[in-house]
């Protein structure tokens, strides 16, 4: 399973119980007040999708400012260890909790570079092969094209299992993974 979100959100600072929050399309910006009353708090969203999926498999991407609010490091022990059950469990974040997701003309670096990455290898990849270029390319152009950091982070459960994106054309999964 993947869950990808790709929204704007909130720094722990921000925030009197100090959390990050995913903005929906009907946030209330106004007042910090009224972004914990009308946003969702990112590591609500991680402690759902690790307690209430039942897939072996989960991939959670979040491009937004402060992702890395959403990752397990933020969540409690019982969260974690809900986390760890299946065969692998992928938490990625376009940047960490105390930094912003740049854009370029209307679209994260990040996802551009998971898009761009994806698509060179016909979605036939290792996804952590795909997270470390998609990580050096935001460094990289985030770098160049602003001058500030942005460093895309990946955390997993203990035990996670390999998990290799898509399959090759015709469904042949062998010839997938031994490109990839």
């Amino acid at each position: 399973m993947v869950v990808y979100m790709s929204t704007h959100g909130s720094s722990r600072s921000e925030d009197l119980r100090k959390v990050s929050y995913l903005y929906t399309y009907d946030t209330d910006v106004t007042s910090r007040d009224q972004i914990f009353g009308t946003a969702l708090p990112m590591v609500e969203i991680s402690a759902i999708i690790s307690g209430r999926c039942v897939a072996q498999r989960t991939i959670v991407i979040f491009d937004t400012c402060h992702s890395g609010a959403g990752s397990p490091q933020t969540l409690s022990t019982e969260d974690m260890d809900r986390l760890r059950e299946g065969a692998g469990r992928y938490v990625i974040s376009s940047c960490e909790a105390n930094q912003l997701a740049y854009e370029d003309s209307g679209q994260g670096f990040f996802t551009a570079s998971l898009i761009q990455r994806a698509r060179e290898r016909r979605g036939c990849v290792r996804l952590k092969d795909l997270f470390a270029q998609v990580q050096r390319d935001v460094q990289e152009r985030v770098g160049k094209r602003y001058g500030k950091q942005q460093r895309p982070v990946m955390a997993s459960s203990a035990s996670a299992a390999e998990i290799v994106l898509g399959t090759a054309v015709g469904g042949a999964s062998e010839q997938c993974l031994a490109k990839a």
